[in-house]
């Protein structure tokens, strides 16, 4: 299964997740999901058709990264938009 990968430090966080974005052309290719990496040893996977789906009005900027948005792992949300994702809790 291809992943991609994005570690998110803690002062992305925020009061509705962590802020991050994506290059497009990472959101269009091949992957089967993106994994975010929290600093405080937390793991969320979402399947990446999800994460398009969640991402599809989202703004692209002249670099042509998607975003900035908020990956939810309380709400399971990203972009605000409920998605499914699988959040994995380890000690530091």
């Amino acid at each position: 299964m291809a992943t991609w990968i994005r570690n998110i430090p803690e002062t992305w966080a925020n009061t509705s997740g962590w802020r991050t974005d994506i290059a497009l052309t990472n959101l269009r290719a091949g992957y089967d999901r993106a994994e975010y990496l929290l600093e405080d040893g937390t793991r969320i996977r979402i399947p990446m058709s999800e994460m398009r789906r969640a991402l599809a009005t989202a703004n692209v900027r002249q670099n042509l990264m998607v975003g900035p948005f908020n990956v939810d792992p309380f709400g399971r949300t990203v972009n605000d938009i409920l998605v499914s994702m699988e959040v994995i809790h380890s000690p530091r």
